[in-house]
């Protein structure tokens, strides 16, 4: 069975799958690969990897081999060209209300890409003619959102762990406030923000889930009959456990699965 070789492009945070053939490469290895018609450099992060694992998070690429002396020099050039780059950026924008998010220079320098957040249209023509007379290179602006700035400075979310965008997600699904409601969340910005200030995506993951958990169990304040007999309200539904916590007439609370209620409570408790 072939088996491929998994990466991780630093300036786009995307993964990456190829196949590298007989030459042995190791976790931590950076690699020459060409993605999308472009020479890049991409780390390797996972090796030994089946097919049957690639994802809608991967993009294919071709592997050229390790990179050698001459390509972290290379490496080492375009990483100088982008701080040169960013600063020119900074003293040219002039007062142009444009910020400054990341900068990404092509191998050899033929490529000059700046990454800008604006909250109004610009004409920033000028601008790109004086830094690709400067910089003695082609140069390309790309303005992004908020989401996408959080994926290219990376960092940790409230979970403890990096960013989904700057990991492993390639795209952003709509994210609504109706999804912390269904799954009953302290609807607390400060609580369901993600980095970027925008809802988390992490929002959407169980979304589904809750809704047909939700849908099986009876709805907060309806009336049901346990199985003793005993008549109680539903005060609170927990989808992620399957539990009701119901409150019975003499006001004493407990916490049940949906088998202690009674056979005829299901379609009646869901109205």
């Amino acid at each position: 069975m072939r088996l491929y070789t998994e990466f991780r492009l630093r300036e786009d945070h995307l993964r990456l799958l190829g196949f590298c053939g007989d030459e042995e490469v190791a976790v931590g290895q950076c690699c020459r690969v060409i993605v999308e018609g472009r020479e890049r450099f991409a780390e390797v992060i996972r090796t030994a990897v089946p097919l049957v694992e690639k994802s809608v998070h991967h993009l294919p690429c071709r592997v050229i081999g390790r990179a050698g002396e001459e390509d972290f020099g290379r490496m080492a050039e375009a990483a100088r060209l982008e701080r040169r780059a960013a600063r020119l950026f900074k003293e040219l924008k002039e007062n142009l209300p444009l910020k400054l998010v990341d900068v990404s220079a092509g191998v050899g320098g033929d490529l000059v890409t700046f990454f800008f957040t604006t909250p109004e249209k610009v004409d920033y023509r000028r601008l790109v003619a004086i830094l690709a007379r400067q910089l003695e290179s082609r140069v390309e602006m790309r303005q992004i959102g908020v989401r996408d700035e959080a994926r290219r400075l990376g960092g940790y979310a409230t979970c403890g762990r990096e960013l989904c965008c700057a990991n492993w997600l390639r795209g952003f699904d709509p994210v609504t406030i109706k999804m912390a409601k269904k799954q009953n969340l302290v609807l607390n910005p400060n609580r369901i923000s993600g980095l970027c200030g925008r809802l988390m995506c992490c929002l959407a993951y169980e979304y589904d889930y809750y809704l047909d958990a939700v849908e099986r169990l009876p709805r907060t304040g309806a009336k049901v009959t346990l199985s003793d007999g005993a008549e109680a309200v539903v005060r609170q539904v927990n989808a992620v456990k399957g539990t009701l916590v119901v409150e019975r007439t003499d006001g004493s609370r407990e916490e049940i699965t949906p088998d202690r209620l009674a056979g005829d409570n299901g379609e009646s408790g869901k109205k």
